[in-house]
């Protein structure tokens, strides 16, 4: 009887444990995916393209603002990384159309790299 019951109270042990190492395993692989997406968008997202934006410079903070629908609830705020390639501090609170290229994206911010300015539009 007691070998029974020692035999049930490993097996139960060893169930256990076998499910966590699925469970890790599953959340592992789901991590991975993850990596994997936001890795191909990074890397997709690294094209130039051509849009509109404000360059926006807050005060005591000398990081400068790409922003796409400025005027949007949904605006996304992208920090420029050559900040220094242009006078932004003269085009602060302005609407520029710039080529760009994204270099992080998330879904509210990011970070781009502004290649050229094609029109300073107000």
């Amino acid at each position: 009887m007691k070998k029974i019951v020692l035999f049930i109270i490993i097996l139960l042990i060893s169930c256990k444990t076998e499910t966590t190492n699925i469970k890790d395993t599953q959340e592992l692989k789901i991590t991975k995916q993850i990596e994997s997406t936001n890795l191909t968008k990074i890397i997709a997202n690294q094209s130039s393209n051509e849009e509109k934006g404000l360059i926006k410079i807050y005060e005591n903070n000398p990081t400068v603002y790409f922003i796409l629908n400025w005027t949007s609830k949904s605006q996304k705020s992208y920090e420029v990384i050559n900040k220094n390639d242009f006078d932004f501090y003269k085009l602060n609170g302005k609407v520029i159309k710039a080529k760009i290229e994204v270099i992080e994206e998330r879904d509210f911010s990011g970070k781009l790299k502004i290649i050229s300015i094609s029109e300073i539009i107000n």
